[in-house]
C-alpha cells in the first residue's frame, strides 16, 4: 500500500463498530487489496496485534483472515485443516486464492527487476497494454 491513509478494512479510532462489521471483514480479503505484510506471519500478527490494541478489532480480523490465505505456511496449513475437515470447497478457493496471490507477486517482482522490466515492458508494448 502506499502508506497514506487507513488500510482497507480499517476504521478510524473511535468508529462503533457492530457485529455485522467484525463478521463482514472475515469475508473481506477476497474483495479488497491488501498489505504485502498481510502475507507474512510474524509481520501481520504484529500489524494484528497493533490494529487491535488501535480499537479496530474490525481490521485486525481481516489482518489474520488475509494471513490465513496469502501466508506461504499459515495458508497452507489452514488449507489442510479445512480439507481434512470435511471443507473441500473452501480449501481449494483458499489454494486459489493463494496461487493467484503468488503469481501476482512473481509478475509484479520480475516487472521491478532492472534486468527482466525491459523485457516486459516490451511485452506489453507489443502486445498493447500501453
Amino acid at each position: 500500500m502506499s502508506g497514506r491513509g487507513r488500510q482497507p478494512g480499517q476504521r478510524s479510532r473511535g468508529a462503533v463498530q457492530s457485529e455485522a462489521d467484525v463478521q463482514s471483514a472475515a469475508i473481506a480479503w477476497k474483495s479488497e487489496p491488501f498489505s504485502s505484510f498481510d502475507a507474512f506471519p510474524v509481520l501481520s500478527q504484529a500489524k494484528s496485534a497493533y490494529q487491535w490494541l488501535s480499537g479496530d478489532e474490525a481490521g485486525a480480523r481481516l489482518t489474520w483472515e488475509r494471513c490465513k490465505v496469502y501466508g506461504p505456511v499459515v495458508s497452507q496449513v489452514c488449507s489442510a485443516a479445512e480439507y481434512f475437515s470435511g471443507l473441500t470447497n473452501e480449501a481449494a478457493e483458499r489454494q486459489r486464492a493463494f496461487v493467484d496471490n503468488l503469481g501476482r507477486s512473481w509478475i509484479a517482482a520480475a516487472e521491478s527487476l532492472p534486468i527482466t522490466a525491459p523485457f516486459l515492458a516490451s511485452a506489453h508494448y507489443c502486445a498493447g497494454d500501453r
